[in-house]
Protein backbone atom coordinates (compact mmCIF):
# COMPACT_ATOMS: atom_id res chain seq x y z
CA UNK A 1 0.00 0.00 0.00
CA UNK A 2 0.93 3.48 -0.90
CA UNK A 3 -0.15 5.80 2.40
CA UNK A 4 1.03 8.61 0.44
CA UNK A 5 -1.90 8.08 -1.57
CA UNK A 6 -3.92 11.73 -2.91
CA UNK A 7 -7.16 12.11 -1.58
CA UNK A 8 -8.43 14.24 -5.12
CA UNK A 9 -11.46 16.27 -4.11
CA UNK A 10 -13.71 18.60 -6.00
CA UNK A 11 -17.03 20.78 -5.32
CA UNK A 12 -19.92 19.17 -7.54
CA UNK A 13 -22.74 19.42 -5.23
CA UNK A 14 -24.44 20.43 -8.71
CA UNK A 15 -26.50 23.93 -9.05
CA UNK A 16 -24.44 26.74 -8.38
CA UNK A 17 -21.43 24.91 -6.89
CA UNK A 18 -20.24 22.67 -9.76
CA UNK A 19 -16.56 22.18 -10.71
CA UNK A 20 -17.19 19.80 -13.64
CA UNK A 21 -19.45 21.10 -16.56
CA UNK A 22 -20.11 19.13 -19.74
CA UNK A 23 -19.90 16.37 -20.64
CA UNK A 24 -20.37 15.56 -16.89
CA UNK A 25 -24.12 15.36 -15.98
CA UNK A 26 -25.06 18.58 -14.35
CA UNK A 27 -28.30 17.49 -11.92
CA UNK A 28 -30.31 20.13 -10.29
CA UNK A 29 -29.02 21.79 -7.02
CA UNK A 30 -29.87 20.81 -3.43
CA UNK A 31 -32.88 23.45 -3.43
CA UNK A 32 -34.58 21.90 -6.63
CA UNK A 33 -34.14 17.99 -5.32
CA UNK A 34 -35.49 19.79 -2.27
CA UNK A 35 -38.79 21.02 -4.15
CA UNK A 36 -39.21 17.49 -5.28
CA UNK A 37 -38.91 15.97 -2.26
CA UNK A 38 -37.80 12.34 -3.42
CA UNK A 39 -34.90 11.19 -1.09
CA UNK A 40 -34.41 7.95 -3.19
CA UNK A 41 -33.82 10.37 -6.28
CA UNK A 42 -31.47 12.40 -4.07
CA UNK A 43 -29.72 9.26 -3.68
CA UNK A 44 -29.73 8.56 -7.31
CA UNK A 45 -28.22 11.82 -8.83
CA UNK A 46 -25.69 11.33 -5.51
CA UNK A 47 -24.41 7.90 -6.54
CA UNK A 48 -24.31 9.31 -10.44
CA UNK A 49 -21.98 12.44 -9.82
CA UNK A 50 -20.09 9.91 -7.46
CA UNK A 51 -19.37 7.12 -10.11
CA UNK A 52 -18.65 10.34 -12.82
CA UNK A 53 -16.30 11.80 -10.58
CA UNK A 54 -14.58 8.49 -9.60
CA UNK A 55 -14.02 7.82 -13.32
CA UNK A 56 -12.37 10.80 -13.86
CA UNK A 57 -9.90 9.96 -10.78
CA UNK A 58 -11.82 11.79 -8.25
CA UNK A 59 -11.97 10.65 -4.75
CA UNK A 60 -13.87 12.60 -2.24
CA UNK A 61 -16.71 15.23 -3.17
CA UNK A 62 -17.35 18.25 -1.05
CA UNK A 63 -21.22 17.11 -0.90
CA UNK A 64 -23.76 17.50 0.21
CA UNK A 65 -24.46 20.67 1.76
CA UNK A 66 -26.42 20.32 5.37
CA UNK A 67 -27.04 23.74 5.73
CA UNK A 68 -30.64 24.91 6.77
CA UNK A 69 -31.32 28.16 4.55
CA UNK A 70 -34.01 29.69 6.94
CA UNK A 71 -32.59 33.36 5.77
CA UNK A 72 -33.59 33.94 1.81
CA UNK A 73 -30.87 36.86 1.79
CA UNK A 74 -28.36 34.34 2.14
CA UNK A 75 -25.85 35.40 -0.57
CA UNK A 76 -23.57 32.40 -0.16
CA UNK A 77 -25.76 29.06 0.76
CA UNK A 78 -28.97 30.17 -0.90
CA UNK A 79 -29.81 27.55 -3.25
CA UNK A 80 -27.30 25.06 -2.50
CA UNK A 81 -29.11 24.24 0.45
CA UNK A 82 -32.10 21.47 0.37
CA UNK A 83 -34.44 23.62 1.80
CA UNK A 84 -35.85 25.48 5.03
CA UNK A 85 -37.20 22.22 7.06
CA UNK A 86 -34.45 21.24 8.96
CA UNK A 87 -36.10 17.28 8.86
CA UNK A 88 -36.18 17.17 5.29
CA UNK A 89 -32.79 18.60 4.73
CA UNK A 90 -31.89 15.76 7.51
CA UNK A 91 -33.44 13.24 4.77
CA UNK A 92 -31.60 14.56 1.63
CA UNK A 93 -28.22 14.62 3.29
CA UNK A 94 -28.28 11.15 4.07
CA UNK A 95 -29.56 10.14 1.08
CA UNK A 96 -26.91 11.67 -0.29
CA UNK A 97 -24.67 10.24 2.16
CA UNK A 98 -25.87 7.20 0.68
CA UNK A 99 -25.51 7.58 -3.02
CA UNK A 100 -22.02 9.18 -2.74
CA UNK A 101 -20.35 6.49 -0.46
CA UNK A 102 -22.53 3.49 -0.50
CA UNK A 103 -23.44 3.32 -4.75
CA UNK A 104 -20.43 5.29 -5.74
CA UNK A 105 -17.89 4.36 -3.43
CA UNK A 106 -16.38 7.85 -2.47
CA UNK A 107 -16.08 10.16 -0.10
CA UNK A 108 -19.17 12.39 0.45
CA UNK A 109 -19.00 15.50 3.31
CA UNK A 110 -21.48 17.51 5.10
CA UNK A 111 -20.68 20.83 5.32
CA UNK A 112 -20.54 23.42 6.50
CA UNK A 113 -20.88 23.28 10.68
CA UNK A 114 -22.09 24.06 12.86
CA UNK A 115 -24.50 25.71 10.01
CA UNK A 116 -24.63 28.38 7.67
CA UNK A 117 -27.73 28.06 6.69
CA UNK A 118 -28.82 31.89 8.55
CA UNK A 119 -26.53 34.88 7.38
CA UNK A 120 -26.56 37.91 5.09
CA UNK A 121 -22.81 37.67 4.80
CA UNK A 122 -20.53 35.50 2.27
CA UNK A 123 -17.87 33.47 5.04
CA UNK A 124 -15.90 34.00 1.19
CA UNK A 125 -15.56 38.30 1.60
CA UNK A 126 -16.33 38.46 5.03
CA UNK A 127 -16.81 37.25 8.63
CA UNK A 128 -20.81 36.01 8.96
CA UNK A 129 -22.49 36.63 12.56
CA UNK A 130 -25.12 33.20 13.16
CA UNK A 131 -27.54 35.29 16.47
CA UNK A 132 -29.58 31.90 16.95
CA UNK A 133 -29.77 30.89 20.45
CA UNK A 134 -28.57 27.52 21.65
CA UNK A 135 -31.89 26.02 21.30
CA UNK A 136 -32.74 27.20 17.75
CA UNK A 137 -29.09 25.94 16.92
CA UNK A 138 -30.64 22.74 18.16
CA UNK A 139 -33.70 23.18 16.42
CA UNK A 140 -32.81 24.46 13.17
CA UNK A 141 -29.21 23.56 12.21
CA UNK A 142 -28.27 20.36 13.95
CA UNK A 143 -30.79 18.16 12.83
CA UNK A 144 -28.73 17.77 9.18
CA UNK A 145 -25.43 17.36 10.94
CA UNK A 146 -26.77 14.75 13.37
CA UNK A 147 -28.32 12.88 10.81
CA UNK A 148 -24.91 12.76 8.64
CA UNK A 149 -22.98 11.85 11.53
CA UNK A 150 -25.68 8.70 12.47
CA UNK A 151 -25.50 8.22 8.56
CA UNK A 152 -21.44 7.42 8.95
CA UNK A 153 -20.12 10.49 6.75
CA UNK A 154 -16.75 10.03 6.11
CA UNK A 155 -16.04 14.00 6.70
CA UNK A 156 -17.57 17.06 7.84
CA UNK A 157 -16.45 21.03 6.65
CA UNK A 158 -16.11 23.36 9.63
CA UNK A 159 -17.85 26.67 8.60
CA UNK A 160 -16.03 30.20 8.97
CA UNK A 161 -18.84 31.60 10.90
CA UNK A 162 -19.04 33.61 14.65
CA UNK A 163 -21.86 31.72 16.61
CA UNK A 164 -21.86 33.62 19.86
CA UNK A 165 -24.21 30.89 21.45
CA UNK A 166 -22.05 28.30 20.49
CA UNK A 167 -18.31 29.81 21.12
CA UNK A 168 -18.61 33.13 23.07
CA UNK A 169 -14.83 34.06 22.33
CA UNK A 170 -16.07 35.25 19.28
CA UNK A 171 -13.82 33.08 17.50
CA UNK A 172 -14.77 31.22 13.68
CA UNK A 173 -16.12 27.79 14.26
CA UNK A 174 -12.92 26.55 12.24
CA UNK A 175 -10.84 27.91 15.28
CA UNK A 176 -12.90 26.61 17.91
CA UNK A 177 -12.22 23.73 20.30
CA UNK A 178 -15.70 24.28 21.32
CA UNK A 179 -17.29 24.02 18.43
CA UNK A 180 -15.29 21.09 16.44
CA UNK A 181 -14.15 19.22 19.62
CA UNK A 182 -16.85 19.57 22.38
CA UNK A 183 -19.67 19.58 19.94
CA UNK A 184 -19.11 17.87 16.93
CA UNK A 185 -16.42 14.95 18.34
CA UNK A 186 -18.12 14.88 22.13
CA UNK A 187 -21.77 15.55 21.56
CA UNK A 188 -22.67 14.44 18.28
CA UNK A 189 -19.79 11.61 18.56
CA UNK A 190 -18.56 11.70 15.01
CA UNK A 191 -15.69 9.82 14.57
CA UNK A 192 -14.98 10.83 11.02
CA UNK A 193 -12.37 13.11 9.28
CA UNK A 194 -12.96 17.04 10.49
CA UNK A 195 -11.80 19.40 7.55
CA UNK A 196 -11.69 23.44 7.49
CA UNK A 197 -12.90 25.29 4.51
CA UNK A 198 -10.92 27.10 2.52
CA UNK A 199 -8.32 29.42 4.66
CA UNK A 200 -8.20 31.43 1.61
CA UNK A 201 -11.44 32.97 2.08
CA UNK A 202 -11.90 36.14 4.16
CA UNK A 203 -14.10 34.79 7.13
CA UNK A 204 -10.65 32.63 9.03
CA UNK A 205 -8.21 35.69 8.15
CA UNK A 206 -9.93 38.36 9.83
CA UNK A 207 -8.03 37.92 13.19
CA UNK A 208 -5.30 35.60 13.31
CA UNK A 209 -2.23 35.84 10.39
CA UNK A 210 -2.47 33.14 7.98
CA UNK A 211 0.88 31.51 9.58
CA UNK A 212 -1.29 31.10 12.85
CA UNK A 213 -4.64 29.62 11.30
CA UNK A 214 -3.46 26.31 10.31
CA UNK A 215 -2.65 25.66 13.43
CA UNK A 216 -5.39 27.07 15.45
CA UNK A 217 -7.76 25.08 13.24
CA UNK A 218 -5.87 21.53 13.95
CA UNK A 219 -5.87 22.78 17.92
CA UNK A 220 -9.77 23.14 17.74
CA UNK A 221 -10.03 19.78 16.26
CA UNK A 222 -9.44 19.62 12.54
CA UNK A 223 -7.86 17.19 11.34
CA UNK A 224 -6.94 18.16 7.54
CA UNK A 225 -6.57 22.05 6.43
CA UNK A 226 -8.01 23.18 3.17
CA UNK A 227 -5.79 25.95 0.57
CA UNK A 228 -3.93 27.57 3.10
CA UNK A 229 -2.74 31.00 1.11
CA UNK A 230 0.86 29.71 1.64
CA UNK A 231 0.93 25.87 2.13
CA UNK A 232 5.19 26.15 3.11
CA UNK A 233 4.43 28.56 5.58
CA UNK A 234 1.49 26.47 7.12
CA UNK A 235 3.68 23.32 7.08
CA UNK A 236 6.37 25.19 8.70
CA UNK A 237 4.05 27.06 11.33
CA UNK A 238 2.29 23.63 12.29
CA UNK A 239 5.95 21.19 12.53
CA UNK A 240 7.49 24.42 15.14
CA UNK A 241 3.73 24.15 17.09
CA UNK A 242 4.49 20.16 17.28
CA UNK A 243 8.42 20.84 18.38
CA UNK A 244 7.05 23.20 20.40
CA UNK A 245 4.21 21.05 22.35
CA UNK A 246 2.01 23.39 21.52
CA UNK A 247 0.35 20.89 19.11
CA UNK A 248 0.55 17.53 20.89
CA UNK A 249 2.10 14.85 19.07
CA UNK A 250 -0.47 12.12 20.60
CA UNK A 251 -3.48 14.54 18.64
CA UNK A 252 -1.57 14.89 15.36
CA UNK A 253 -1.05 11.03 15.61
CA UNK A 254 -5.08 10.74 16.12
CA UNK A 255 -5.57 12.96 13.27
CA UNK A 256 -3.33 11.02 10.81
CA UNK A 257 -5.19 7.97 11.63
CA UNK A 258 -7.97 9.16 11.04
CA UNK A 259 -7.36 10.17 7.41
CA UNK A 260 -5.08 7.17 6.69
CA UNK A 261 -8.76 5.31 8.04
CA UNK A 262 -10.68 6.86 5.45
CA UNK A 263 -8.34 6.71 2.36
CA UNK A 264 -8.52 1.98 3.58
CA UNK A 265 -12.16 2.77 3.27
CA UNK A 266 -12.62 4.73 0.13
CA UNK A 267 -9.59 2.30 -1.84
CA UNK A 268 -7.13 5.33 -1.86
CA UNK A 269 -3.75 3.70 -0.42
CA UNK A 270 -4.08 1.13 -3.46
CA UNK A 271 -6.07 3.32 -6.69
CA UNK A 272 -6.61 2.15 -9.79
CA UNK A 273 -5.79 4.68 -12.43
CA UNK A 274 -8.75 6.11 -13.65
CA UNK A 275 -8.89 5.08 -17.69
CA UNK A 276 -9.34 7.58 -19.79
CA UNK A 277 -10.53 5.42 -22.48
CA UNK A 278 -13.36 4.26 -20.78
CA UNK A 279 -14.57 7.79 -19.05
CA UNK A 280 -17.51 8.37 -22.03
CA UNK A 281 -18.82 5.05 -21.26
CA UNK A 282 -19.14 6.83 -17.49
CA UNK A 283 -19.67 10.56 -17.85
CA UNK A 284 -22.86 11.54 -19.52
CA UNK A 285 -24.79 8.80 -20.48
CA UNK A 286 -27.79 8.75 -22.52
CA UNK A 287 -29.28 7.82 -19.15
CA UNK A 288 -27.90 10.19 -16.63
CA UNK A 289 -28.91 13.05 -19.11
CA UNK A 290 -32.21 11.82 -19.26
CA UNK A 291 -32.50 11.66 -15.55
CA UNK A 292 -31.25 15.10 -15.38
CA UNK A 293 -33.16 16.51 -17.81
CA UNK A 294 -36.68 15.19 -15.80
CA UNK A 295 -35.67 15.87 -12.46
CA UNK A 296 -34.80 19.43 -14.04
CA UNK A 297 -38.64 19.38 -15.48
CA UNK A 298 -40.12 17.98 -11.95
CA UNK A 299 -38.29 20.89 -9.74
CA UNK A 300 -39.41 23.60 -11.13
CA UNK A 301 -42.20 25.18 -8.98
CA UNK A 302 -44.99 27.53 -9.16
CA UNK A 303 -44.74 29.84 -5.94
CA UNK A 304 -48.92 31.47 -5.46
CA UNK A 305 -49.59 34.07 -2.84
CA UNK A 306 -47.08 31.73 -0.24
CA UNK A 307 -48.00 28.55 -1.66
CA UNK A 308 -45.72 26.25 -3.44
CA UNK A 309 -47.32 23.44 -5.83
CA UNK A 310 -45.17 21.88 -9.11
CA UNK A 311 -46.14 23.49 -12.21
CA UNK A 312 -46.25 21.64 -15.52
CA UNK A 313 -42.83 21.84 -17.59
CA UNK A 314 -43.23 24.75 -20.01
CA UNK A 315 -43.12 23.75 -24.19
CA UNK A 316 -39.26 24.15 -24.80
CA UNK A 317 -38.01 25.06 -28.63
CA UNK A 318 -36.49 22.25 -30.23
CA UNK A 319 -32.75 21.99 -29.32
CA UNK A 320 -32.90 24.15 -26.63
CA UNK A 321 -30.64 23.80 -23.96
CA UNK A 322 -31.36 26.25 -21.36
CA UNK A 323 -32.95 25.18 -17.79
CA UNK A 324 -34.38 27.24 -14.72
CA UNK A 325 -33.70 26.22 -11.66
CA UNK A 326 -35.08 27.97 -8.53
CA UNK A 327 -35.43 31.04 -10.25
CA UNK A 328 -31.93 31.46 -11.72
CA UNK A 329 -31.46 30.37 -15.48
CA UNK A 330 -28.18 29.26 -16.37
CA UNK A 331 -26.41 27.37 -19.52
CA UNK A 332 -24.58 24.00 -19.90
CA UNK A 333 -21.20 25.15 -20.11
CA UNK A 334 -21.67 28.24 -18.14
CA UNK A 335 -20.32 27.78 -14.52
CA UNK A 336 -21.93 30.03 -11.86
CA UNK A 337 -19.99 31.57 -9.60
CA UNK A 338 -19.86 29.84 -5.66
Amino acid sequence: MRASACSITTDQEQGPSSRFGPPATQFPGAMSLGAIGDPELARQTAAITGRELSAVGITTDFAPDADVNVNPANPVIGVRSFGSDPHRVAEMVVAQIHGYQEDAGIAACAKHFPGHGDTATDSHTGLPVIEHSRQEWERTDLPPFQAAVDAGVDLVMSAHIRFPALEPSGEPATLSRRILTDLLRTRLGYRGVIITDSLEMAGVRQTHPDAETPVLALAAGADLILMPPDPRQARDAIVAAVASGRLPESEIDAKVLRVLELKARRGMLDPAPADPGKVPDSVGTPDHLGLAADLTRRAITLINQGTGRAADPPRRPAGARHRLESGRESRPGVRPQR
